[in-house]
């Protein structure tokens, strides 16, 4: 039993050796460990990892087994990566653990690391030592310089040791455009692999240290973290860099989970520097904030706390309300522009290319005058501008230092050039012209609405007695406001003492014309379309009002002196001219019923106004009511005359004689039936002469007709 125990026994203990002995020779070979810790392999942070067991120096292989990167020449022996930052747990970094390869390593140039030198770096300099250099000093600094992998950019401010508030710890890279082989990497130093697509077909990674989120694709912070981790990929350690701390927009999700309200918008708090939609947009918002924090906006919201509402337009977007306009060329071709009349967020006026400068001071300021100062809008500076002349403000705006045009908008001198040639002193302007004056007016001064030049996005801006694209025409605005007179007409007051009716202004149209065109209209804002003149001219006298509106037609042609003949209107317009809209005669009632001035009258006495057409038939009236007043008169003098006659003197006389005559008998005197007694010595009697001398003495006022009347009575 011994024997066999100890044969047993022997047995064993050699099996046991060669188990050791193959085991020995697996932990010697360092291809092992190579295959584990080659490039792209992610270790956890949470973890630390042991450096591996030293075996002795192998032999190395006869011929270099790496394919060196970027110019990298292949030598024997090992790489030295201790200038490189570490884990948080003091190990390499993960792409920087593998020194060597049988024996051999990759001698990199300048920028490039790792392995087979196939990882792009860049050193951040140290604003410190090329200060100390340009002064003639030598560089002391105690400053560790930051690096940044995989194509990661160093931030000006955070990386160069500018900011003593900010140490290493502190430091990171922007990783926006970092990546490797296609892969994106986050991180401090952008040395962490985005290694989880959240989808197929996703543009959102989530680091090994993360899970992608429901609907990742459409959140600011797509994954979700594991305990220790922070950042929207989870690529930063807590304590790594600084916690962000941005209120952003009207809702922000904070990293612990809470909502904070802010002024509107939404958005995400992010380290490093913004990219922005437009570069133009840097011009007006930051790129970060003194701590390198920015906010991560939603869709449609913007600015450096996504309180800013915008739209798309072209490759650009409006902002704060205002509203994108888009035209065409004879080619086709786009092109886009912010209309800002309307934008209106946060209850202030917005100006500039994007509609994305506020208003800091108005230039309204006029005493004197209600809601409707001038026909240019509501007038103003931004960017801390301040107005020439409150009492002319379409004069613009004096502009602090890098601003430039009429409202301090622009951010480039370039910007703000304007080439349409305005007219009695207006002042030209890119955009559209505010013309809520003429709006608020109503549909009939439609007309005078134009916004901007039909081939350039420009306007003028004019003086208050002007208005148009170019301060073309001329302008009257009534005291209170509430109304305007065109093309030179005059403004004038209706029931200005009385306290019962409504005091209101209209136009006298008779002082708006040029050697061409009449005007006719509530506000004389229609020009003559058709003269209604044998000569085509505005005519004199009674032909003065000889012409039709709004592409009315003449009824017939008429010679100076004589009576207009009359308009026929095109449907929806109505009036002697065609002056009025149909839709509009209700809310008149009668308002705005003439609109030319009496020739007898001075221009400060108020005249029927606004219905122009009127004139010529009241002059028609006066005649008539004139004349027969006259007949009326002739008559009553012709009934007392008569009156006389039978009443007077020599009818009682004549009574008696009948009486008398009656009462002898006599029969010589005919009988009368016509009952009115003449004279019986055969001349005319005292009542015929004067009836007969009174129509032959009023003959020439009487009309044939009227004195075939007399003669018959």
């Amino acid at each position: 039993m011994r024997t066999l125990g100890s044969t047993r026994t022997t047995n064993l203990g050699l099996l046991f050796i060669l188990v050791l002995s193959s085991c020995g020779r697996i932990f010697d070979a360092p291809s092992f460990f190579v295959t584990a810790q080659e490039d792209n392999v992610i270790g956890n942070n949470d973890v630390p990892v042991e450096s591996p067991t030293t075996a002795p120096a192998p032999t190395p292989a006869s011929e270099c087994p790496l394919n060196c990167s970027n110019g990298a020449e292949c030598k024997l022996g090992e790489h030295d990566f201790s200038f490189h930052p570490k884990e948080a747990n003091g190990s390499g970094l993960t792409f920087l653990q593998t020194t060597s390869r049988d024996g051999w390593f990759c001698d990199c140039p300048a920028g490039f690391t790792g392995l087979r030198c196939n990882r792009e770096y860049e050193v951040c300099p140290l604003e410190l030592d090329n200060l100390a250099v340009a002064a003639g000093q030598d560089s002391d600094s105690n400053v560790d310089p930051h690096i940044c992998y995989h194509g990661g950019s160093c931030i000006a401010g955070l990386t160069d040791g500018t900011n003593e508030s900010i140490d290493s710890s502190q430091r990171y890279c922007d990783c926006a455009k970092a990546q490797h082989n296609g892969t994106p990497y986050f991180g401090k130093y952008c040395e962490i692999e985005g290694a989880i697509r959240c989808s197929d077909d996703s543009d959102q990674y989530c680091t090994a240290q993360g899970s992608c989120k429901e609907d990742a694709e459409n959140k600011a912070n797509p994954c979700e973290c594991r305990v220790g981790h922070r950042g929207p990929h989870c690529e930063f350690m807590r304590g790594s860099v600084p916690e962000c701390t941005l209120p952003c927009g009207g809702t922000t999700l904070n990293e612990d989970g809470t909502l904070t309200t802010g002024l509107g918008g939404y958005g995400e708090c992010r380290l490093g520097i913004k990219e922005f939609e437009n570069a133009r947009y840097e011009d007006f918002w930051l790129d970060h904030f003194g701590n390198y924090q920015y906010c991560k906006c939603g869709d449609a919201w913007f600015g450096d706390d996504c309180e800013v509402p915008g739209v798309e337009c072209g490759t650009a977007h409006c902002f704060n309300g205002g509203s994108c306009l888009e035209s065409r060329n004879g080619n086709g071709d786009g092109t886009y522009a912010c209309d800002c009349r309307d934008a209106g967020h946060n209850g202030l006026s917005w100006a500039g290319q994007y509609c994305e400068n506020p208003e800091t001071s108005n230039c309204n300021s006029q005493e004197g005058f209600g809601k409707l100062e001038n026909a240019n809008g509501h007038l103003f500076c931004t960017n801390g501008g301040t107005c020439k002349d409150p009492n002319n403000p379409h004069l613009g705006c004096d502009c602090p230092e890098g601003q430039y045009g009429p409202s301090c908008e622009f951010h480039k001198e370039e910007d703000a050039q304007c080439t349409l040639q305005c007219q009695n002193l207006g002042e030209c302007r890119a955009g559209m012209k505010d013309n809520s004056l003429f709006k608020e007016l109503g549909s009939s001064i439609g007309g005078s609405n134009e916004t901007h030049h039909s081939e350039l996005f420009e306007h003028c801006v004019c003086p208050h007695n002007f208005f148009g694209i170019q301060c073309e025409h001329k302008l009257e605005i009534c005291p209170g406001g509430d109304h305007v007179c065109l093309h030179g007409s005059q403004c004038i007051a209706k029931n200005e003492g009385d306290s019962t009716a409504d005091k209101h202004y209209v136009c006298d149209c008779d002082s708006a014309f040029d050697s061409l065109d009449k005007y006719a209209g509530k506000y004389c804002q229609y020009s003559s379309t058709d003269i209604c003149t044998k000569n085509g001219q505005p005519g004199v006298g009674k032909a003065n009002f000889a012409f039709c509106v709004n592409n009315g037609m003449c009824k017939g042609k008429v010679n100076d002196g004589e009576d207009p003949p009359g308009c026929t209107c095109p449907e929806g317009f109505y009036g002697e001219h065609c002056e009025y809209l149909e839709e509009e005669k209700e809310e008149d009632n009668g308002k705005f019923d003439g609109g030319f001035a009496d020739d007898d009258q001075t221009p400060a006495v108020a005249t029927t106004p606004a219905s122009q057409s009127s004139q010529y038939s009241l002059e028609k009236q006066k005649v008539i009511i004139g004349l027969s007043v006259g007949v009326i008169i002739v008559v009553l003098i012709f009934m007392v005359v008569v009156a006389r006659a039978l009443f007077g003197a020599g009818y009682h006389a004549n009574v008696k004689a009948s009486l008398s005559e009656v009462e002898t008998g006599s029969d010589s005197t005919p009988h009368n039936t016509s009952g009115i007694i003449h004279s019986q010595s055969g001349d005319d009697s005292l009542e015929d002469i004067e009836v007969d001398d009174y129509v032959n003495n009023h003959s020439n006022i009487l009309t044939d007709n009227e004195m075939k009347n007399v003669q018959i009575v």
